[in-house]
């Protein structure tokens, strides 16, 4: 994958489309989320669209608001994951896509550190007769660690 390579993902229920993207294989975020899209739309020119650019005064650009905002990466806001190793030792993670599951009714995108053992799920179910999107996220650990906070996909607010 080149530097500007960006992977994408699609949802559609009922009378609306999602629309995930990761560039550099790091957690994603929802680019879009309204109408259906056309079939044909071309969902990583769609996330480089929505990109914020910087602008004078700014020394750093606008950290991604990704479905689970790491504390690592600079986000100002409430991180969507606080956990600390069995020890009570911070832990924060920085996760790489590891793969994805998409089926005729839903999306699972799976993400993982592996020097601290953990892989980070999110999944995505579409219910075409009621137009609704359900989602998930579920953390899992190859040893013990305390969990303080994980957040619901997170998603932009109109």
């Amino acid at each position: 994958m080149s530097d500007d390579a960006i992977r994408s993902w699609r949802i559609d229920a009922g009378r609306q489309t999602i629309v995930l993207a990761s560039q550099h294989e790091r957690l994603p975020e929802c680019v879009y989320w309204g109408g259906v899209l056309p079939e044909g739309e071309d969902l990583a020119e769609l996330a480089r669209a929505q990109r914020l650019d910087v602008t004078g005064g700014m020394l750093d650009s606008n950290p991604d608001l990704s479905l689970c905002p790491e504390s690592a990466n600079s986000f100002p806001g409430q991180p969507g994951l606080s956990l600390t190793d069995a020890s009570g030792a911070p832990v924060h993670p920085t996760f790489t896509f590891i793969g994805e599951d998409n089926t005729h009714d839903g999306l699972t995108l799976s993400f993982g550190d592996g020097l601290a053992g953990l892989t980070l799920e999110f999944w995505f179910t579409a219910q075409p007769d009621s137009g609704l999107i359900t989602a998930q996220t579920r953390l899992t650990a190859q040893a013990p660690h305390r969990v303080h906070w994980l957040a619901a996909p997170v998603m932009p607010a109109p």
